[in-house]
């Protein structure tokens, strides 16, 4: 009788901790992801800012992709652009050919055509000066970012390879290697950005779980990467999720539904992060979408791809119920234009739900 009371207690405390996560989220906030949006020529950086603004979009996501002084500037300019539209910034870190020893020019190439990245090659001295360098850009002209996101899609091997190519289980001695990777990268960003004089404020976010399926022809990944990411709470005795000026504000999860399953693959993804995370940290959903080109619509349900959207912003919010999330990034912008840049009509859909989302918010602060 004791054990089931205890368990009982337990899920109840799960519950109550839950519904008080999700109270302090509030309603949750539409965010648009542009990733290589700095990189683009000023005019179409602007318009893009001003559509995902006029979508009603709370957030901007897009990537740090470069180092250099001008790509920098770039980056400062995007974000100014941003800002003056008051939309909130999620800034992407991830690791970059100038962070390793000898710009990392031996690096074999891997299947999607990159040079191999291994977070524990890394020179985390080089990969501290260059975050520095872009905390220095963007204050000298007064610039906030309100959150980070440190690496990106982390648990598969094109994103770091330290992660095997093949598609089969990790050893020990792999699994140890990429937590050790993965955790002094992000104890190098954070502690960085976290600094008194940088972004002491802003909040920081793992890396987006990609979720690849334990399919015969998949890249070599991580089954279930949030058992790993909660791993880094004790990686050989070190905390890499709580620092000595930092502490991680949610973890970063991609949902990508295909489009013949669009609820259960939503609630399946959400929920295994959750049952492994373990109300441990909010879920931020830095990209969602659709895994298969948007030609598979019609879908076996015949639905068009408003209808198929329209299904999976109602499934998020029926699980944002009893779930907190942060921010929920669409991925991504272009998907959302035609070649004449005019918006296609899922734009509309969003629209509507961001809409929807901020009169939720208006009334729960109101209410408070």
């Amino acid at each position: 009788m004791s054990k089931l009371l205890s368990a009982a207690f337990s899920i109840l405390a799960l519950l109550l901790s839950t519904n008080a996560a999700r109270a302090e989220e509030g309603p949750w906030e539409l965010g648009i992801d542009d990733s290589h949006l700095s990189s683009k020529d000023p005019r179409a950086r602007e318009k893009a800012i001003d559509d995902i603004h006029g979508l009603g979009a709370v957030w901007i996501r897009f990537v740090a992709d470069s180092g250099s002084k001008q790509g920098l500037a770039n980056l400062a300019d995007t974000v100014s652009r941003a800002k003056k539209q008051k939309l909130q910034v999620l800034l992407n870190i991830v690791q970059l050919d100038v962070d390793y020893d000898d710009n990392n020019a031996q690096a074999p190439l891997n299947k999607s055509g990159w040079k191999e990245k291994k977070l524990s090659r890394i020179n985390l001295k080089k990969f501290r000066q260059r975050v520095e360098a872009l905390c220095d850009a963007l204050k000298a002209q007064n610039l906030n970012v309100d959150a980070f996101e440190i690496g990106n899609e982390d648990d598969q091997n094109p994103y770091d390879a330290d992660i095997p190519a093949e598609n089969r289980p990790q050893t020990p001695d792999e699994i140890h290697t990429w937590l050790l990777g993965y955790g002094k990268f992000l104890q190098a960003a954070a502690e960085v950005l976290h600094k008194p004089d940088n972004y002491p404020q802003a909040k920081i976010i793992t890396f987006g779980m990609a979720h690849i399926p334990d399919a015969p022809n998949a890249v070599g990944h991580l089954s279930l990467p949030a058992q790993y990411v909660r791993m880094l709470t004790n990686v050989d005795g070190d905390n890499y999720l709580h620092g000595k000026n930092y502490d991680i504000t949610g973890f970063g999860s991609h949902v990508y539904v295909s489009p013949s399953n669009i609820r259960k693959d939503a609630q399946r993804t959400i929920r295994e992060d959750l049952w492994t995370i373990n109300n441990l940290k909010p879920l931020w959903i830095t990209e969602c979408g659709f895994l298969r080109p948007y030609k598979d619509f019609p879908n076996k349900e015949n639905q068009t791809l408003v209808q198929g959207l329209t299904e999976f912003l109602d499934t998020l919010d029926r699980l944002h119920e009893r779930i907190p999330f942060g921010p929920i990034c669409y991925y991504d912008y272009a998907n959302l234009v035609d070649a004449r840049g005019d918006f296609q009509p899922i734009a509309d859909v969003l629209s509507k739900r961001a809409g929807h989302w901020k009169r939720l918010y208006e009334q729960t602060h109101w209410q408070k």
